[in-house]
């Protein structure tokens, strides 16, 4: 196979925002987590797979298997 690029757990991105490592981002229906700091509009390394502790509003309560999505007002993941 000739067109293999890369198996897709790390991409290379434009950082919507400014980025720490371990913040989610959502680009279009990318989503993903920054492996490092980035300025707006630098490129940063984002995960598109795995396990990870993320953000949350303190008031909720997740369960194993629940839905969750991105809060595009808050930047947080949200159920």
């Amino acid at each position: 196979m000739n067109n293999f690029v890369s198996n897709g757990d790390v991409l290379i991105v434009e950082a919507p925002l400014e980025v720490f490592g371990g913040d989610c981002l959502k680009i279009g229906a990318l989503f993903g987590i920054s492996k490092t700091w980035a300025n707006k509009g630098e490129k940063v390394e984002i995960l598109t797979s795995g396990v990870f502790d993320v953000k949350k509003a303190s008031i909720e309560h997740w369960e194993v298997g629940d839905p969750l999505y991105w809060d595009e007002r808050t930047n947080l993941v949200t159920n």
